[in-house]
């Protein structure tokens, strides 16, 4: 575990109220589920109120848990860039921060950093993981330079002004669908919205990506036997175990691997 300038109760306490289980928690930390609700249990008594809601559904914040763990975010994130910041200063080095997640993982950019190598032999690349919920995404693409310098992963124009940062264009991806083993349509290329008639098809609730509100919206107009139903970013975990043929053809225009940078936007987008 890397070292943190945060006290353990922080750090259960983010863990807790991302998994929304001690359960869940506990394993992530290496320590038992008892010894965790302890330090929960203590580190609400010395602030003097609730964090979390105990069901039987698992751990729900509280009101003022919410607003603690939105700040307590902040404070992660400050904490992780600085002790990189630090740890560079100790080897006289200087490094890329690449974030990953299992929704945004970092092939794309081992594989560029291949190419570009040997033009900057100084620098080095690091892979920083993180977690796939939405306010430490929006947190991390609001605050790039920090922890993060750069994110590889699909965008579209609103996306970009949405978080206030820019994107360097790198190669075109089709749009594609995870599709279990074991399902007749499994192992197949290339799909066609009639092939999926009577199939249940779950897309990022809107908002998410411009891209995928056009596709949602073609589909549920063009081919309304399909259903389609909206899936919460939480929902993402991803995907061993799935195909991913291709969706097409005459759908919407595909989007676009990208590495978020900090800087001026492009003045125009190809898509």
């Amino acid at each position: 575990m890397p070292a943190t300038l945060l006290s353990r109760h922080v750090t259960a306490f983010l863990n807790c109220a991302r998994e929304g289980s001690f359960t869940k928690a506990a394993s992530m930390m290496f320590i038992s589920p008892t010894a965790l609700i302890a330090q929960i249990d203590l580190f609400e008594a010395r602030l003097g109120f609730k964090l979390f809601e105990r069901t039987h559904r698992g751990l729900r914040l509280t009101p003022s848990g919410e607003s603690l763990y939105a700040d307590a975010l902040h404070l992660e994130s400050a904490a992780r860039g600085a002790v990189r910041r630090a740890f560079d200063l100790s080897l006289e080095e200087n490094s890329l921060s690449v974030g990953t997640s299992p929704v945004v993982p970092g092939t794309l950019a081992v594989t560029l950093w291949q190419q570009v190598r040997s033009k900057l032999p100084s620098l080095n690349l690091r892979l920083v993981p993180s977690d796939n919920s939405p306010e430490r995404a929006a947190y991390i693409l609001s605050h790039l330079g920090e922890e993060i310098d750069l994110v590889p992963g699909l965008y579209d124009p609103p996306f970009l002004k949405r978080y206030g940062c820019a994107a360097l264009f790198c190669e075109e991806a089709r749009l594609v669908l995870a599709i279990p083993e074991g399902h007749p349509l499994y192992g197949r290329g290339e799909l066609t919205p009639d092939e999926l008639k009577g199939s249940a098809l779950r897309m990022p609730s809107p908002g998410f990506c411009e891209l995928y509100d056009r596709t949602a919206a073609y589909l549920r107009e063009n081919y309304p036997e399909l259903q389609v139903t909206d899936m919460p970013f939480r929902a993402y975990k991803g995907l061993d175990g799935y195909d991913a043929p291709h969706l097409g053809p005459n759908l919407p225009d595909p989007g676009k691997y990208t590495l978020p940078l900090s800087g001026e936007r492009p003045t125009h987008w190809q898509g």
